[in-house]
């Protein structure tokens, strides 16, 4: 073991990436999917949305719920529609 602090090797990305999916997170990709389809589509029903990104639609209520809270969604009661928020 040498006497002096050790060299550390700068992080920028692991060596590795074990995921299929080429270290992607699903959830933000996802996220993103349904934004990108928000943007593209316009005004859209969750069963619709749920449909377009072939997912359940509890999971697409909670991508919502989530992109909403922060902002990047909205939703329109009266027509029961979602939509970008930002």
């Amino acid at each position: 073991m040498p006497d002096g602090p050790q060299e550390r090797r700068a992080r920028g990305r692991p060596r590795s990436t074990p995921d299929s999916q080429g270290g992607t997170l699903q959830s933000l990709d996802r996220a993103l999917s349904v934004l990108t389809g928000l943007a593209q589509h316009g005004r859209s029903s969750l069963t619709d949305i749920s449909l377009r990104l072939g997912v359940p639609t509890a999971t697409a209520y909670r991508i919502l719920i989530t992109l909403q809270k922060h902002g990047f969604a909205e939703f329109d009661e009266a027509r029961q529609e979602w939509m970008v928020g930002v």
